[in-house]
């Protein structure tokens, strides 16, 4: 959606500190534009108010100074779902501007009408639903301000829970203010103050009489009563059929439309009154008396699950709403593409009330815990009772009753089967769903767990074998609060991480000592495996190690006959071991790195990369012949161009090989170029393998987005199989705890007892169920590799092929594809020869 830049901000910086990048939406009196806080370095949203046509000065100057009061008014509200309002002031043509958060998310009214015909929602999944906007609106009663045009567009679901939109037309009130003026039905911020949408509109509202927070209550019930029965409250009609159904005696509850709420139908009743004196006084009164009653219980009415898509793949989940996939205009709510930064697989959606000044939303940083669901009920007998009695899955907790599994941070994937049964396993994982990373490798390693859950229910759910379920959390955003909730949710482990470092400060600090299993499908660091642990080994790594990885790039340097070696890392712990494997494995010139002397140089960046340009005046001046490196794709803009546009025209260019494999960043950069092709290099697992071919082919017929051979979520696929069968190698009897899962790893690799292989895959489960239950052993590999551990170092030992780029048919680097050399893990030598495009 293309928006002209009317006012001419593109480019100027606001109070010298807010950068204004690109104009992205337009509505009847305001333009909202993206923009940069320089100080924060973070991204921003800058409403910035445009003058109608037929206003005058002095109406203009009233609308100006309106703009500006309720950015004030509403930065008084502090509740955790309200946008922060940054700043406001004026520009030096005078035109009154505000500064907010940006928030990702899609509408409510979006998600209903996905929904329609799949019927309502549970009352439990209801309340837990609009808990966290009652009481974002209860706090602006008590500060004097209410909403006036609540309605699903003005709802949004962020990361599934749901948040108020646009305060742009809030007022502040006095017990004893009257208004004045005639009804109006439009949308747009007249001076006269007097807007609200009319298909959501109090009686009081359409009358022109007096409104408050009792307005917010009526529309807080209608929105009760739209999730409760899959319907808009008023049938459709033209605007007098619409008005005579507003002042209707017959209020539109739950109940006219055939739904049993039980107790909740007179709350719903009286907060859906003609009279507003009749109403609950404000939103807290509303939801004190919803939370005084027991929440209802609707016989056959399934929980709400949203279809399989880009951001929920739950068979079984706690309002996990998907994300809208580009920019579309929703009763005056504009979502918008995010920042450069955000967009990558898939893309998120930045919402902005374009017709109104400020917004209520959060992001996940924002959210106070007591919003992650409802309280907790004070005694429970079992798991499935309280997910029955709530409507959503839940866990018996002793001391302290039914608790959700879902949290802030954490959905819930599990089937209906599951979700009954006490005995079901439940693990963790912690995967960063969000942000730049969830977009390239964090939900695509998401999914994979879930698609290996959905294998082993799809197959053992009619047997006798455990049932499992996944707590999946988004790590992008609080690592330390999402691995709490998994450890009071009780799981025997969990798969991860976002990043090396936290795997290896969470494991240490939170899961080690709680005996949970710590499963590293990401993390390559060698340290990961080396974390300090008394008792039996609880940390095991899914994925290669780097210094593997780096002994089969030191193979490969020699194979390249170079005389001169140079060696880009890092400054931190990974890119250290890195470093050191490097040093002890690398031979050139028919002697080791360190009797190579100057023939071999290191050199090192900080971790941020914010000082690469420094390398490229010492690379050029020691012109090596070849240059290996770890770090961010930042290397290819900031030394590999710059090096390569300074190398003499007429000498040898350097070869370039990675401890990883080969991005998109530099697939471009390579492009049609030939010798570029035949210069730079990567590494990774075999590939080539059928259990790796299947899991490619399996995953990329569930989801949307296809990975590769080589860019794959094996590791994670991996890491589901490998305690799924553990789980199935224990005794029916005997609890599932870290520790015993890790100890029945030893019946899934070699030994003098193992007499058959099996593939992970949904063909192989009964076979290797089966077998463990019969007390047999099997070699189980992975897609990623045999997972033949070492039990004492917890790693996994992976052939690695060296990469090269492959072409498309227009000449052009698509994809890292394996050359044909393999370095073998047990040999330590390089095998095959090298075929390169």
């Amino acid at each position: 959606m293309s928006v002209e830049d009317r006012f001419g901000l593109i480019g100027q910086l606001l109070e010298r500190k807010y950068r204004v990048d690109r104009a992205v939406a337009e509505g009847g009196f305001g333009i909202v534009y993206a923009g940069h806080h320089i100080a924060l370095d973070a991204p921003i949203a800058i409403k910035v108010l445009k003058r109608a046509l037929h206003l005058d000065d002095d109406a203009w100057d009233a609308l100006r100074e309106q703009f500006l009061a309720e950015a004030r008014t509403v930065a008084k509200i502090t509740h955790p779902g309200v946008v922060k309002v940054l700043d406001a002031g004026t520009t030096n043509d005078g035109l009154p501007w505000i500064v907010m958060e940006w928030i990702a998310g899609e509408t409510l009214a979006d998600d209903l009408a996905r929904r329609r015909g799949r019927g309502g929602r549970s009352p439990a999944e209801t309340l837990a639903l609009l808990r966290p906007v009652i009481e974002a609106l209860g706090e602006a009663h008590e500060l004097g301000i209410a909403h006036r045009d609540l309605k699903p567009s003005n709802v949004m679901l962020v990361k599934g829970r749901a948040r108020v939109l646009d305060f742009g037309i809030a007022k502040t009130f006095e017990p004893h203010e009257e208004e004045e003026g005639p009804p109006s039905g439009h949308t747009t911020t007249e001076s006269s103050r007097r807007v609200f949408t009319a298909a959501a509109a109090a009686p009081e509202q359409l009358a022109g009489t007096r409104t408050g927070p009792w307005t917010d209550v009526h529309a807080i019930a209608l929105l009760f009563t739209e999730l409760l029965t899959d319907a808009p409250p008023y049938p459709a009609g033209d605007a007098t059929d619409h008005i005579r159904a507003v002042f209707d005696a017959s209020r539109p509850t739950p109940g006219k439309a055939g739904v049993d709420v039980g107790e909740w139908e007179p709350i719903l009743a009286r907060a859906l009154s003609l009279k507003p004196n009749d109403r609950h006084t404000d939103a807290n009164a509303f939801l004190a008396a919803i939370d005084a009653v027991p929440v209802p219980l609707r016989e056959g009415v399934a929980p709400s699950v949203p279809p399989v898509s880009r951001a929920a793949h739950t068979v079984e989940s706690v309002v996990n709403a998907p994300r809208p996939e580009a920019a579309q205009s929703t009763n005056g709510a504009m979502f918008l593409s995010a920042p450069p930064a955000a967009r990558r697989w898939p893309r998120a959606a930045i919402a902005i009330g374009v017709v109104a000044a400020l917004a209520i939303a959060g992001g996940a940083r924002l959210v106070a815990k007591k919003d992650a669901a409802a309280p907790p009920s004070k005694a429970c007998t079992s798991h499935a009772a309280c997910t029955k009695a709530s409507g959503s899955a839940s866990a018996c907790m002793p001391e302290i009753g039914c608790v959700p599994r879902a949290s802030v941070d954490c959905d819930v994937h599990a089937d209906p089967n599951a979700l009954a049964s006490d005995d079901t396993v439940w693990i963790g994982t912690m995967f960063p769903k969000t942000g730049p990373d969830g977009a390239s490798f964090g939900l695509a390693n998401d999914r994979a767990v879930e698609l290996a859950r959905r294998d082993f229910a799809q197959t053992m759910s009619a047997s006798s074998a455990r049932l499992f379920g996944v707590i999946s959390c988004d790590d992008a955003v609080d690592p330390r609060r999402a691995a709490t909730h998994l450890v009071a949710q009780g799981v025997p482990a969990v798969i991860g991480f976002h990043s090396s470092v936290e795997a290896m400060e969470l494991a240490s600090s939170i899961f080690l000592p709680k005996k949970i299993a710590t499963i590293a499908a990401l993390n390559t660091n060698p340290l990961v495996t080396r974390v300090p642990a008394s008792g039996p080994r609880l940390v095991w790594r899914t994925t290669y190690s780097s210094a593997n990885a780096a002994a089969a790039l030191s193979a490969f340097v020699e194979t390249l006959a170079p005389t001169k070696v140079a060696l880009i890392r890092p400054k931190h712990a990974a890119g250290a071991a890195f470093s050191e494997t490097v040093f002890a494995t690398l031979r050139f010139n028919g002697k080791s790195a360190l009797d190579n002397g100057y023939a071999f140089r290191e050199l090192t960046f900080e971790e941020e990369g914010k000082d690469l340009a420094n390398l490229v005046e010492p690379l050029a001046r020691f012109a090596p012949n070849v240059i290996l490196y770890a770090g961010p794709t930042g290397l290819i803009d900031g030394v590999f161009a710059p090096l390569e546009a300074r190398w003499p025209k007429d000498a040898p260019r350097p070869r370039y090989a990675s401890v990883a494999l080969m991005p998109k960043e530099l697939l471009d950069f390579i492009g049609s170029d030939g010798d570029r092709r035949k210069r730079f290099f990567g590494v990774t697992p075999v590939s080539s393998t059928p259990a790796n071919a299947r899991f490619v082919m399996h995953y990329n017929e569930a989801f949307p987005e296809p990975i590769t051979r080589t860019i794959a979520p094996n590791s994670s696929y991996d890491a589901f199989y490998l305690l799924a069968y553990a789980t199935y190698a224990l005794p029916r009897s005997e609890p599932v705890t870290g520790p015993s899962l890790t100890g029945a790893f030893a019946r899934l690799v070699p030994s003098a007892s193992t007499t058959r292989t099996i593939d992970v895959g949904l063909s192989s489960i009964f076979d290797g169920y089966t077998a463990l239950a019969n007390g047999q052993s099997f070699d189980l590999d992975g897609a990623t590799g045999p997972l033949d551990f070492d039990l004492a170092t917890g790693e996994a030992p992976f052939d690695q092929a060296i990469l090269c780029a492959g072409i498309d048919e227009g000449g052009k680097a698509f994809d890292g594809i394996e050359s044909g050399l393999v370095f073998s893990a047990k040999t330590k030598r390089l095998e095959g020869s090298l075929r390169c495009p």
